[in-house]
């Protein structure tokens, strides 16, 4: 009876330890949400070149309607970049912030509360939202053919912009977010938000309206005040690397400052700056003509 009970009793544990080993398996296969609450949390960029490549095809629809480009905004695109993450990992498509508690959604927070949370100084803020679109221009047709996303795209009320880009294992897989913001500040925009250029003179727009401005490269030397214009060209240093263009802008009752950021690369057209050494000429042979013998078999 003794020993029946203890066999009995190393059953039990057994089974217990099986148990709790299941259990801690299946919460390391299927570990929680990292996506939880109203943002906050900073995701590195999956695919950097798509951010870039959406901005800049942003930028030329908005040049094609006459209006200034955007700049790209490294704390927009957090939020963006939050929000992408978050639809494809807890997999809804919502513009407001969900958590997923099994196969419930439970809303957390308005989209808006969640940019605040990444960029907090704005007047104005607006989103777009795509998924499925393999490529940037995929997300940027589908949002051009939508009279609401395309008026965000073309707002010009709208300075800045925020992109984000997330690719899961989820019903659409690719997910894509655009938010829009204009605030008190004046973004200064070289070439479009394009990440690259192989020229050094470049295409510059200076948002606001003042009396006077002046520009610095690379932390040099100023140059004079001169009258403000929004559009112009600057000559930036012919040399491979990533150049800033400063500009502070002055009027009797206000004043600001702005930055942008571009990679040159150089193109040396002459490769080879010096004259190529000549062969020297073959020497001349007597005119000889040599027979091979025809071999049959």
């Amino acid at each position: 009876m003794r020993c029946q009970t203890n066999f009995h009793s190393w059953i039990i544990l057994l089974g217990i330890a099986l148990g709790l080993a299941l259990l801690f398996l299946l919460s390391e296969a299927t570990p929680a949400s990292a996506y939880l609450g109203c943002g906050g949390e900073v995701l590195a960029a999956t695919n950097s070149d798509f951010e870039f490549q959406l901005a800049a095809l942003v930028n030329q629809a908005r040049q094609q309607a006459g209006l200034p480009p955007l700049k790209l905004v490294e704390t927009l695109s957090q939020a963006a970049r939050y929000h992408a993450a978050d639809l494809g990992a807890e997999d809804y498509f919502q513009h407001d912030t969900y958590d997923r508690s099994t196969s419930d959604l439970d809303w957390v927070c308005a989209w808006w509360q969640r940019v605040e949370a990444y960029y907090p100084n704005f007047n104005l803020l607006g989103e777009n939202i795509a998924a499925g679109a393999s490529t940037p221009e995929m997300a940027l047709e589908l949002w051009m053919n939508s009279d609401g996303h395309r008026a965000n795209i073309l707002a010009p009320e709208f300075r800045e912009i925020g992109i984000g880009y997330a690719q899961a294992d989820s019903a659409y897989q690719h997910y894509w977010v655009q938010d829009f913001s204009a605030g008190d500040n004046y973004p200064l925009v070289i070439e479009g938000e394009q990440p690259s250029t192989d020229s050094p003179e470049v295409q510059v727009y200076l948002y606001g309206s003042f009396s006077e401005m002046r520009l610095q490269v690379d932390g040099g030397t100023w140059s004079e005040w001169m009258p403000f214009i929004n559009s112009f060209t600057w000559e930036l240093p012919a040399l491979s690397g990533e150049h800033t263009l400063s500009a502070e802008m002055r009027s009797p009752n206000a004043s600001a400052a702005s930055q942008d950021s571009i990679f040159l690369e150089v193109v040396d057209v002459n490769p080879y700056p010096d004259p190529l050494p000549q062969p020297e000429p073959a020497p001349e042979c007597p005119s000889h003509r040599l027979y091979f013998p025809l071999v049959t078999q």
